[in-house]
């Protein structure tokens, strides 16, 4: 904490002198002017507009950290975080807007810019703490409680309004000839864009929370399900493990949110040919766009798959297994046709030769494409899910082969193979009267001679390289050497 005081003890010094050279200014300007119009002009010239613009962002950092506490209380170190790293890139972003205009739209894009900046900061605060509401969520939560207990929806519903109100007011003055403010229009419109595109995220965080209370509500039935159940009657629902196909709704609903601001950046850049900076952002939105409906596509793909190519396990597998609990949902594995929602509970066997619940590997799968137990890949190059050992073990296995000596006789014996090693073939010999010889085949590992001599050969080279280039370092400091000792003996 001696750190943290530090800082705050020397913004409040700073904030004290600043708030004295800020009345400083204001005095002398307005002690030696007969017009209100010569104090305005007096303070927007020289130092005294460097002093304003100092006080109004210190007052602006005052307003927001006084607002932010009484909307989120105190902020989270991952919620700073955040902030922190989107920050920069965000300012450097308006820093570059505001260059765009004249110098009679510096005041409101200023002031404008500080805005759309405190809105932005707090949309950003205001989607972790969705997933913050999310982690809260217990036994005893209600639908009630998550939606009224909290602030998140206030702040959702009080954010939308401002951004819409702020959106109507810039697309309303930038439709008007004569502005009573004086800015061009490309200001308001330009303001009133982003503005649109914060209304858009607001949107977005909407319909995840919606599909996050419709999961919370899913849950709840099933666990009263649970409950209304008796003890000893099997119940195949007795835990609910998410949302099935929720993380494509989640791409859905993004994808979605990214063709809307796709189609605002590009109506923006129709009618008031915009400077070219701006098309920056219809090339980052077409990009996110074309990658999310990749995404979509391919999940959609790999979940036909998964069903199609997967093989059930069966009950003699199932049986032979020690652990019979999906690791991902760590209920029973069972093959009881007669179960509800079989077909999204049915046992698959990955091509490692794990096995999981159908729906918890869908889940797992939108995620990653690996084994969650080995990592081991499901999908090849091209697409397509890889064998399971049990049909690599249906192909030809490797085997032994002798044939007759003379080279007319093209019959061959296969004798199979037991065991293999990185020094031993083990493999079975039958004579004539049918008894099994076990035999031994054992490897001996060469190495190449000829890489061998090569990179003797290659290292003799270097050597002798090495041993001409230490005789011409010798033949150079001889001389050096003479004229040391001649030194040396006058110095005598």
């Amino acid at each position: 904490m001696p750190f943290y005081q530090s800082r705050t003890a020397q913004f409040v010094l700073f904030t004290l002198f600043i708030y004295v050279l800020t009345f400083a200014s204001v005095y002398f300007a307005i002690s030696s002017s007969i017009s209100f119009l010569q104090v305005t002009i007096k303070l927007t010239q020289g130092f005294n507009i460097i002093i304003i613009s100092i006080f109004s962002i210190i007052n602006s950092i005052i307003l927001w950290k006084f607002s932010n506490y009484l909307l989120f209380g105190e902020l989270r170190l991952i919620e700073y975080e955040h902030v922190l790293e989107r920050l920069p890139f965000t300012v450097i972003n308006m820093v570059f807007m505001s260059s765009m205009f004249n110098e009679h739209d510096i005041f409101t894009t200023i002031i404008l810019s500080l805005l759309l900046l405190y809105m932005k900061v707090s949309n950003w605060i205001l989607r972790d703490r969705l997933e913050s509401l999310l982690q809260t969520v217990n036994d005893s939560t209600t639908i009630f409680n998550l939606i009224f207990s909290t602030q998140f929806f206030f702040n959702l519903i009080l954010f939308s309004l401002i951004d819409y109100l702020m959106m109507n007011f810039c697309i309303s003055n930038s439709l008007l000839s004569n502005s009573n403010i004086g800015s061009s229009a490309s200001v308001y419109l330009l303001m009133g864009m982003e503005f649109t595109m914060l209304l858009v995220d607001l949107f977005n965080i909407l319909c995840h929370s919606i599909l996050n209370i419709y999961e919370f509500y899913k849950s709840s039935l099933v666990s009263l399900d649970t409950h209304l159940t008796s003890e000893d009657e099997e119940d195949d629902e007795s835990g609910f493990n998410g949302l099935e196909g929720k993380f494509i709704y989640e791409k859905i609903i993004d994808t979605f949110t990214r063709f809307l601001k796709t189609i605002i950046h590009i109506l923006l850049l129709i009618p008031f040919a915009m400077p070219v900076m701006l098309s920056k952002d219809v090339v980052i939105d077409l990009v996110t766009l074309s990658q999310n409906i990749n995404t979509i596509w391919k999940i959609w793909v790999n979940n036909r798959k998964l069903d199609d190519q997967l093989p059930t396990v069966t009950q003699h597998q199932l049986d032979s297994m020690e652990d019979k609990i999906c690791i991902i949902c760590m209920d029973d594995l069972s093959i009881n046709s007669i179960q509800k929602n079989f077909e999204k509970r049915k046992p698959k066997m990955l091509p490692c030769g794990h096995i999981l619940h159908m729906n918890c590997l869908k889940n797992w799968m939108e995620r990653s494409q690996t084994c969650p137990m080995c990592r081991l890949p499901v999908f090849n190059e091209k697409g397509e899910v890889l064998p399971t050992r049990r049909e690599r073990a249906t192909t030809p296995e490797p085997s032994t082969s002798t044939s007759s000596d003379s080279e007319e006789n093209e019959e061959w014996v296969s004798f199979p193979i037991e065991t293999i090693d990185d020094s031993t073939i083990t493999f079975n010999l039958a004579n004539d009267d049918g008894r099994i010889l076990k035999s031994r085949l054992l490897i001996n590992s060469t190495t190449d001679t000829t890489q061998n001599s090569d990179d003797i050969l290659g290292l003799k080279q270097k050597i002798n390289q090495l041993q001409d280039q230490i005789n011409q370092l010798n033949k150079n400091m001889k001389p050096i050497d003479e004229k040391e000792n001649i030194l040396l003996s006058h110095t005598e």
